[in-house]
């Protein structure tokens, strides 16, 4: 049935080519006939992105030098949220001076509690975890891999 119709569809362009080489047409006409090919234009369009842009692997180097440039902004995103959990964590583990551990929001016990470096490191490693996640998410459903 598919190469029925196709063989059927390129025999009637022939036709059509063949008569429009041969008739001189006004400009209403023209027209006209213009609106028609651009509906079968479209409808063409419609029916090829269907099924042919799911298998699509594109070969131009434009098209080789964007995906190298998506995967790579992707990797360096990954690379920076990855950078962005260890400072936040190291920021925790690291003993801070004591002008920015003057202000403890909640003590543990009379040496030592929560303080305001705690409260920015843990924002630093929870923005970098989000990063990471979201990162991984889309790298992975991504369509251009």
């Amino acid at each position: 049935m598919a190469e029925h119709s196709k063989e059927a569809v390129e025999k009637h362009l022939n036709e059509l080519i063949s008569i429009l080489s041969k008739t001189r047409l006004d400009e209403h006409a023209v027209s006209q006939l213009q609106e028609k090919l651009n509906i079968a234009n479209e409808l063409l369009t419609r029916d090829v992105s269907r099924t042919a842009f799911p298998n699509l692997k594109l070969e131009s180097p434009k098209a080789r030098r964007y995906t190298f440039a998506r995967k790579l902004s992707r990797v360096l995103k990954l690379l920076v949220a990855l950078l962005l959990i260890l400072l936040g964590f190291g920021m925790i583990i690291m003993p801070a001076p004591e002008y920015f551990e003057m202000f403890t929001l909640f003590y543990l016990n009379p040496n030592d509690g929560v303080t305001i470096m705690d409260v920015i490191s843990l924002i630093v490693a929870f923005t970098g975890v989000s990063l990471l996640i979201t990162g991984l998410i889309r790298f992975n459903n991504d369509p251009l891999k």
